[in-house]
């Protein structure tokens, strides 16, 4: 499509922009609608596809956006070859609802094949896209990963230098069957949305017939689209091993949960991941294999006989909004795996922990923030933190992460982070228990909830007719909400660290018919010690193999859950008032805190004079006194918190640091206690878990803190806890 630039366009020197190192200047093109007005003008074209490439659900065709935009370098980098435009958003210019303050960028590339005589070939050139892949410039990504990148790119260290010598069972692509094969061979896995279609499965009955040759033509359509596309993908890459989990587990076999424990060594022993991200269910297709499957919104034009064409969405934007990034089990298998190629419905991605390739440009291209680089997988680290706390910093963001995810079946919870799990104790040498590190056990337990939250082990998943987990109770897989270790309340506010004391002399473990200390590699924080590792028999574990049969009876799922064992100090819920309300003195002298006050999961206690003296999290709302029986709820002591005592001059040396809600020293501890009744020391904090006995047996309900004054004069007990 040809055309004539018009007035503003028509200045633009873009020799200029394209192939000299020092910046122009920036230029203000109009409005964007007023750009998008302009159809007959190619360079406006391009600028609206280049903006549109990076388009919100909220901008609406012919309204909106309507920002000025701008031409030029915009952060005032010298990159040559590359044409920037870009506008900004603000409260005053977004739709009505929406606050903040965003920038929207698009690129404009040059095709040097078609460009006019230039002295150099500039760097990351643009390159058009077809409708259908072209298969050897994937294998020139894997080639040249493989050839130039090292090290970096050949998986997760660990500190486990032994492989598994189980055999993998695999699809043969080149005599379409199943075959098993050494761990250590060369082979590519699948990620993909399973969704709710109906897959075909290897089975017990049928594993011997699919390792006959042709076994998978023979059935043809019975596999869903995107197994047989990835099938012929591997094959077109000149590899001949995929392993995929319909096909290369079998479903109702005895080695299932096992082979399902081991998916950092599968999807880490994999040369490459093909990522199918445009589909929602394993009917799709990966677009680009056959002609006419992928419809790009590339466009070129030829200016000055140039031939330019607009950069697609970066990766991180496609996969944000693709079905396959909001799933639980693909989280690990990205995190996992060495090398992605992701199919999206625009072009294909490859992304190694170097840099990323992609259709639409020439050569390697590394973005400012890598999705799988060492700094965005914390995994993938050369070199190891020293100490314990920075460790579980990681362990805590990965939870996080994977917490934000979707399962289908909820029961799945801790076997789709059990890949993840595999490979933090090789890496850091940690044991698990569920998924809570043994290592920092005392401040593992502290997790909370970051909205309202129902436990899954309290139900029944309709369609596997199983418990919705078999996760305990302390165990963040067990309840449905995202969480999180509360930073102000377990690490440090204003630059004021916190340490934490564990209370707790020694926990126990029985796991199944085995009981076992738990073994902490990691002391208190204020001391760096170790606490006991070795199994001693305790007076509180007296007959706690006889109570099995009791265990079993207790819940569906708890003769399969861990349970916990230890000696603490408790309050009876009775001695302390727990409320959903905020209540105050009318004389109160500071003001409720405007950001975490409205928090609608947290509960607060007050003691027998009516006074607030500690906050619980993991509470939606709490009935009162006479609707329930509160003898049956117990507050438990886990840990003592130290800190240095928080004040204003602390917070302004630190505003930097804090988000815009950031807590004024009154209300960082107004949030826990009556700061006008209880004095704020350094060891005010006592963190405490609310359970609920059951029989024999507790359950977690929340945590929380409460000062310590207000705890001794409740006048704790100590007493066997059986946590479940």
């Amino acid at each position: 499509m040809e055309g004539e630039l018009c007035s503003i366009c028509q200045k633009i020197n873009l020799q200029q922009y394209l192939f000299e190192d020092l910046s122009p200047g920036t230029i203000t093109l109009g409005g964007f609608q007023d750009i998008a007005k302009k159809s007959e003008c190619p360079l406006c074209r391009l600028i609206i596809q280049a903006l549109g490439a990076n388009s919100r659900d909220y901008w609406d065709a012919g309204i909106y956006p309507s920002e000025a935009c701008y031409f030029g370098r915009q952060d005032g980098r010298s990159r040559p070859s590359i044409l920037e435009v870009w506008f900004d958003s603000t409260s005053e210019t977004l739709p009505e609802g929406i606050c903040g303050h965003i920038t929207t960028r698009g690129e404009i590339l040059l095709v040097s094949d078609n460009s006019k005589a230039i002295s150099r070939r500039p760097t990351n050139p643009g390159r058009p896209i077809g409708s259908q892949i072209e298969m050897s410039v994937l294998r020139g990504w894997l080639s040249s990963c493989e050839t130039c990148h090292g090290d970096k790119c050949e998986g997760l260290k660990t500190k486990d230098p032994s492989a598994s010598t189980k055999p993998l069972i695999l699809v043969d692509v080149v005599h379409r069957r199943l075959v098993e094969c050494s761990p250590s061979c060369r082979y590519i896995t699948l990620s993909y949305v399973w969704g709710k279609v109906s897959t075909f499965q290897t089975s017990m009955t049928n594993f011997s017939e699919l390792q006959r040759d042709d076994a998978l033509t023979r059935i043809g359509s019975k596999i869903p689209r995107v197994i047989r596309d990835s099938i012929d993908v591997v094959a077109n890459l000149g590899e001949k091993y995929l392993w995929v989990d319909t096909l290369c587990i079998v479903q109702d076999g005895p080695s299932k949960l096992a082979e399902i424990s081991r998916m950092d060594a599968i999807y880490g022993g994999a040369v490459l991941t093909i990522v199918a991200c445009a589909g929602v269910d394993a009917n799709a297709n990966l677009p680009g294999l056959r002609l006419q499957s992928r419809h790009s919104s590339q466009s070129f034009e030829i200016i000055d006989d140039m031939c330019l064409v607009n950069k697609l969405p970066e990766l991180a934007e496609l996969l944000q909004e693709s079905r396959w990034e909001s799933r639980a089990w693909t989280f690990q298998e990205r995190i996992l795996s060495k090398r992605c190629l992701y199919f999206t419905d625009s072009q294909v991605y490859f992304e190694c922990c170097s840099g990323i390739f992609r259709e639409d440009i020439f050569g390697e291209y590394s973005q400012n923030q890598l999705i799988r680089s060492g700094a965005g997988n914390p995994l993938e680290m050369n070199d190891l933190p020293g100490d314990g706390y920075t460790m579980f910093n990681i362990y805590e963001n990965l939870v996080k992460s994977y917490n934000q995810r979707e399962l289908s079946h909820p029961s799945d919870a801790l076997c789709a982070f059990s890949g993840i799990i595999s490979a933090l104790q090789k890496r850091f040498g940690w044991r698990f228990l569920s998924a809570l590190p043994e290592d920092l056990f005392h401040l593992a337990l502290l997790w909370r909830p970051i909205a309202s939250s129902s436990p899954r082990f309290a139900n029944m998943d309709e369609a596997t007719e199983l418990p919705l987990t078999i996760s305990p109770s302390w165990c963040w897989t067990s309840w449905t909400s995202h969480i999180y270790w509360d930073p102000w309340r377990t690490h440090a506010y204003a630059g004021n660290k916190i340490h934490l004391k564990s209370k707790i002399e020694q926990f126990t473990v029985r796991d199944g018919a085995f009981l076992r200390n738990v073994e902490p590699k990691y002391g208190d924080t204020d001391t760096g010690g170790c606490l006991s590792t070795s199994f001693t028999s305790s007076p509180y574990l007296d007959g706690v193999n006889s109570s099995n049969k009791a265990a079993s009876a207790h819940n569906g799922s708890l003769h399969k859950t861990q349970i916990l064992y230890f000696l603490a100090d408790a309050v009876q819920l009775s001695a302390l008032r727990l409320s959903s309300e905020i209540i105050y003195p009318k004389d109160y002298a500071h003001p409720i805190s405007r950001f975490r006050r409205g928090f609608s999961n947290q509960a607060w206690l007050y003691d027998t004079a009516g006074h607030h003296c500690g906050t619980l999290t993991g509470i939606e709302s709490w009935p009162p006194e006479h609707s329930y029986d509160t003898k049956k709820y117990d507050l438990v002591l886990l840990s003592w918190s130290y800190q240095r005592v928080v004040t204003e001059a602390d917070i302004k040396a630190s505003l930097k640091h804090l988000p815009l809600e950031y807590l004024s020293s009154h209300e960082y501890y107004d949030e826990i206690f009556d700061t006008y009744h209880y004095q704020v020391t350094e060891d005010w904090s006592r963190n405490i878990m609310l359970i609920e006995w059951r029989g024999e047996y507790a359950e977690r309900v929340a945590i929380g803190q409460i000062h310590a004054n207000a705890w001794e004069r409740s006048n704790p007990q100590r007493k066997v806890v059986r946590l479940a």
